[in-house]
C-alpha cells in the first residue's frame, strides 16, 4: 500500500518544477511600458527575491511531498465555487467537478499559493514608478491577432418588445436574481421649443417635499419612471418631474392608465454639437481572451466609423476591467481619453487573467465604470458591457448590481449588455434586467454549427427569433452609436 503512494510523488515534483521554471522565466520576461523599462532601478532585488521563490518552492516542495504520503486517502474538494449541495463546481463545463483530487495535487496547490506570493512580490519591485497599472502587462509585440476578427451577434430591445419582456420576466425560474418591479413603466420625452429632444439634462423626480429619483435625458430626450422600484410611494401618488436647467414640469400620475408623457421646456436653448461618452465595461478573466484580443483587432475600425458618422462627435473614449475579488488584479478603471490609439493602447495592455469560478466581480467593475469622469450634460453616454458571467450575489457589499444600475439611470448612461458564449441564464437575466432599466438593448454573440468562436445565426439566450437579426458586433456597436447621435445630424454647427 505504501508503495502506491510513492508512485505519486514523481508526478508531483515534476508539476511543482515545472511551475517554479515559469514563474522564473516570467519574472525575466513580463514587459512593461516600453518608455519605463530602462528606468526601473531594483533588478538586482528581483534577482534575489526570484531566488526566494526557488528555495520557498522546494522547501514547499519537499513539505508536501511528504505530507501527501502520509494523507493519500484524505478526499480533497476542489477550490472554486460551489453548488448548493456543497460539491465544486467547474466553470470550464458547467458541469460538477470531482469531489476528490489526489494527494499530489493537494500538495500542487498548497505550495503554488506559496509561490504566488512571492511572485506577486515580484511583480511590485519591477512595478514602474508613478504608475499604478504597471502589472497589467501588454501581450509580446508579435503577438498576432486572430486570424478571424468576426463576432457574430444579435441584438433585442426589451423596452421595444414589453410585453414578451414582461412575460420573460414571469416565467423565469432560474437562479437567484434581484427583483425590481418595472411591470409599471412610464415613459417621459423632453423636448424644447422647436419640438427636438433635449440630451442629457437633469430631471429631479419628486413627490410633495421629497425628492425620490433624479434622471438624466437620453439621445431620444427620454428617461423612464418605474414608480413600484422607488421608495415610499404609494398606488396613486404623483410624481412631479423638473428640469433642473429651465425649471419646466411636469406632473405624472402614478397607477393611471396614461404611460406615455411630453414634458415641454420652449425656452431650452438646444445643444449643437454632439458629444459623446463611450466606455467599454470588459470581463478580463481567462475565458474572455478571444473577445478581448477580437476588440482590439476592430476598435481602430469601429472608432474611424464613429468619427465619420455626420453629427461629426466629439468622442471620449473609457475603459473598465473587472475580474474577482482573488484575482492579481481584480479591477482597473481608466478615465476618458480623446484619441483612439490611446485607448488602444489601453487595450493592449489588458491580460485575459484570472477568474476560476463562475460569477465574477462585474458589481464593483460597474460601480468603478459608473464612477469615471462622466460629462452628463449635453452628453450621450453609453456603456458597452462585454462578459461571460453574471456577478457574484454573495459579496459583502453595501451596494448591488441593481444599485448601479439605478445610478446609471440617474446620470443617463445606457448600458448594453454584451453577453459572450457561456453566460447561463441567471447571467442573461441580470444583463437584460440592466439593459432594459437604463434604457440599452440587450446584445449577444451568436455562433455557427461548430459552436462558440465560429461565425453564425445561433444562440443560446431566451428571445424570440422574430424579434432581432444577426450582424457583425463592430458594425452593431457602430449602429447604435449612429443611432444615438441621429437627433445631431441635421443641427446647425456652433
Amino acid at each position: 500500500m505504501k508503495q502506491k503512494h510513492l508512485s505519486y510523488l514523481p508526478y508531483s515534483l515534476l508539476v511543482i518544477f515545472l511551475i517554479i521554471v515559469l514563474i522564473l522565466t516570467g519574472c525575466g520576461g513580463s514587459s512593461f511600458q516600453d518608455a519605463a523599462v530602462e528606468e526601473v532601478p531594483a533588478v538586482e532585488e528581483v534577482v534575489d527575491v526570484a531566488e526566494e521563490v526557488e528555495e520557498m518552492a522546494e522547501e514547499a516542495m519537499e513539505e508536501e511531498a511528504s505530507e501527501a504520503i502520509e494523507n493519500i486517502d484524505t478526499d480533497v474538494a476542489a477550490s472554486g465555487s460551489e453548488e448548493e449541495d456543497g460539491s465544486p463546481y467547474d466553470p470550464s463545463g458547467s458541469t460538477k467537478a470531482e469531489p476528490a483530487r489526489d494527494a499530489a495535487e493537494v500538495a500542487l496547490s498548497e505550495a503554488s499559493d506559496e509561490v504566488r506570493i512571492v511572485e506577486v512580490e515580484v511583480e511590485r519591485v519591477v512595478e514602474v514608478e508613478g504608475s499604478s497599472e504597471a502589472v497589467s502587462v501588454a501581450p509580446p509585440p508579435d503577438k498576432e491577432p486572430p486570424v478571424d476578427t468576426t463576432l457574430t451577434a444579435g441584438e433585442i430591445d426589451d423596452n421595444e418588445y414589453w410585453d414578451d419582456y414582461l412575460l420573460y420576466l414571469r416565467q423565469y425560474g432560474g437562479p437567484e436574481i434581484i427583483w425590481v418591479d418595472v411591470v409599471e413603466r412610464h415613459t417621459v420625452t423632453v423636448l424644447d421649443g422647436n419640438g427636438r429632444p433635449i440630451v442629457g439634462e437633469q430631471i429631479d423626480l419628486t413627490v410633495g417635499d421629497q425628492l425620490v429619483a433624479r434622471r438624466h435625458t437620453h439621445s431620444n430626450g427620454q428617461f423612464m419612471i418605474f414608480p413600484n422600484a422607488l421608495n415610499n410611494l404609494s398606488e396613486s401618488d404623483q410624481i412631479v418631474a423638473t428640469l433642473v436647467s429651465t425649471g419646466d414640469t411636469l406632473t405624472i400620475q402614478t397607477g393611471g392608465n396614461q404611460r406615455d408623457w411630453e414634458l415641454s421646456a420652449p425656452t431650452y436653448n438646444t445643444q449643437t454639437q454632439a458629444q459623446l461618452d463611450i466606455l467599454f465595461l470588459i470581463d478580463g478573466t481567462g475565458s474572455m481572451a478571444d473577445e478581448i484580443e477580437q476588440l482590439r483587432a476592430n476598435m481602430i475600425a469601429i472608432s474611424e466609423q464613429i468619427s465619420d458618422l455626420p453629427s461629426q462627435p466629439t468622442i471620449r473614449y473609457g475603459l473598465s476591467v473587472y475580474r474577482d475579488q482573488n484575482d492579481l488584479i481584480p479591477s482597473q478603471s481608466h478615465d476618458f481619453v480623446t484619441d483612439v490609439n490611446t485607448f488602444t493602447n489601453l487595450l493592449n495592455r489588458i491580460e485575459a487573467d484570472g477568474g476560476g469560478d463562475y460569477p465574477e466581480d462585474l458589481v464593483l467593475g460597474l460601480a468603478n465604470a459608473l464612477d469615471n469622469s462622466w460629462q452628463v450634460t449635453n452628453t450621450v453616454s453609453l456603456v458597452f458591457l462585454i462578459a461571460d458571467a453574471p456577478p457574484h450575489l454573495d459579496y459583502d457589499y453595501q451596494y448591488s448590481y441593481a444599485d448601479n444600475m439605478q445610478t446609471a439611470a440617474a446620470k443617463g448612461i445606457k448600458l448594453y449588455s454584451i453577453a459572450s458564449s457561456g453566460l447561463d441564464e441567471q447571467g442573461e437575466y441580470i444583463f437584460r434586467q440592466m439593459s432594459q432599466f437604463t434604457g440599452g438593448r440587450f446584445i449577444f454573440l451568436t455562433y455557427g454549427e461548430e459552436g462558440a468562436g465560429t461565425t453564425g445565426t445561433q444562440t443560446d439566450v431566451t428571445v424570440d427569433p422574430d424579434n432581432y437579426t444577426v450582424g457583425e458586433l463592430d458594425q452593431l456597436i457602430v449602429n447604435i452609436v449612429e443611432e444615438e447621435l441621429a437627433n445631431f445630424s441635421d443641427l446647425p454647427a456652433n
